[in-house]
This record gives structure tokens, sequence and C-alpha cells, in this order.
């Protein structure tokens, strides 16, 4: 055994303890010290400083990985607080641009398109060969839609109904090389064919314009209403560009479309 735990330093410590609680105890009733007690702890003061010095940094010491880990799981709530918060808050973004778009198609059926009985209808695909070709939508013969119908946007004219399944339909965008529309150049009346251009361009090309007619650019071409298919003076562009063919009959205009079909959503079917 130690030294330290030798009988003698064993009966000294209790005798010194009971030393202390009898001083204690013997302390003026009148809420003084007497001058052993004042002695005693004034002597253990120091002593009863670093025990408590030491007991508050080994608290310090324990508490706090505990405050970290509760400070990193605070940090990761509210991390996953903000990421729902941005994620509701793009979720009501696309509402709100959604609405927007809708709002347009409303006014026009109101408006410019009161005279026809149309249908909204989302794009849900477009052609992956080309992707200014064709699109499908969301409506079908089910919804009353076949084929030959009009294709419009409120800012002009994007194409026609080509087939139909019960639940969908495929649509030619008028920047379809296969596509022809017959037009009109809107102040001049000057008559012509309005065509899709290869290689996805965005742009169109106006053909047959007769040689002898002014066409000027910026001018608004718009659909003839000749033929069963496309109804009259519907939008389809302005006048970018003015070229005589090599004939000399006839004139070629490149047309800038009103309908931008890289962002185009929603369409309305005129039925």
């Amino acid at each position: 055994m130690p030294r330290f735990f030798t009988v003698k330093n064993v009966l000294l410590t209790i005798a010194l303890l009971l030393l202390v609680i009898l001083v204690v105890r013997n302390a003026g009733s009148d809420g003084k010290l007497n001058p052993a007690a004042g002695f005693l702890r004034d002597g253990l003061a120091p002593a009863y400083h670093l025990m408590t010095n030491t007991g508050q940094k080994i608290n310090e010491w324990v508490s706090y990985p505990v405050a970290l880990l509760e400070a990193s799981r605070d940090n990761r709530e509210l991390e996953e607080k903000i990421s729902r918060l941005e994620a509701r808050i793009r979720q009501e973004e696309e509402v709100r641009q959604e609405n927007k778009r809708l709002k347009r198609l409303l006014e026009w059926q109101e408006g410019k398109g009161q005279q026809y009985d149309s249908v909204v209808a989302s794009i849900i695909a477009r052609d992956p060969d080309n992707w200014f070709s064709t699109v499908t939508v969301n409506k079908g013969r089910e919804d009353g839609i076949n084929s030959d119908m009009t294709v419009v946007a409120p800012t002009g004219l994007v194409g026609r109904v080509i087939n139909v399944s019960p639940d969908t339909a495929e649509v030619m965008l008028i920047t379809d090389p296969r596509s022809g529309v017959g037009a009109l150049m809107q102040e001049t009346r000057a008559p012509g064919i309005v065509e899709g251009i290869a290689s996805g361009s965005v742009y169109l090309h106006m053909n047959h314009i007769p040689a002898n007619i002014m066409v000027t650019e910026g001018e608004t071409v718009i659909t003839s209403g000749q033929g069963s298919i496309y109804p009259k003076g519907i939008a389809i562009g302005a006048v970018v560009d003015v070229n005589k063919v090599t004939s000399g009959l006839f004139k070629m205009a490149t047309i800038k479309p009103y309908v931008d079909f890289n962002r185009l959503e929603e369409v309305l079917i005129i039925k």
C-alpha cells in the first residue's frame, strides 16, 4: 500500500474532518464565526477557490463537445428549413409564370379569339430529330381535336395538327420545311407562301411575292385565309429582309415569326 494511506495519515485526516465539523457547529449563533472557524475558513478559502475553478473548467470541457453537437444539429435543421423554403419559392414562381402565360391565352380567347372555338393545350414533347419541326400536345380526339386544326399562341400562328390520338395530338410548326401557309403582307396586301427553312432555322421564307409590289422591312405578315386550313388574319411574323429571285418575276422575303418557338409551352387549338 502507498505510504500516503498509512494508519497514521488516515487517523490524522479523520481528526481534521472532525475538527472542521466541530468548529463549524460551534460557530456563533449571532451569525458571526468564532475565531477558530474563521481561521479555518480563511485558511481553506484558496483550496475552495481552486476546487471551484477546477470544477468550472471540467464542466466546460465536458459541455463543450455537447454544445458543438447541438450547434451542428441546429445548423443542419436550419439548412433543411432554408432548402424547403427555397424549393417552395421556386415552385410558387413556376406557378406564377404558368398563370401569367395562361392569362395571356385567356385574354386572346376573350379578345381576338372570340370568333373561334378554341381549347388550351400544353406541349408535352418535341421532335428529338428536329427541334423546330413538330411538337406533341396533351389534347386529342377525346377533346374534340382533329387533323388540320389551326394552332396559335397569343403572339401569332404556331402551326397545324397533323395527327391525333385519343389523348394527344402532333402539331407541325410553321418552321417545318414541309409547312406551307398562304399569307399576305398586311399593308401592301402582297400575296405569297410562307414556308419553313431547312436545318432548323427559326426564320421563315415568304416565296412567290409579285416583283412589282413594294415590300418593306418590318411589315407584318398575316394568314391569307386561302385554302381550308388557316383562318384569315392571324399574325405570322415581320419582314426582316427582301430579295429578288433569279428569274426576276418574284421576290422572296425572310420573316421572323412573332411566336418564340424556343420558349413555347402552351398553345390554343382552334376547333
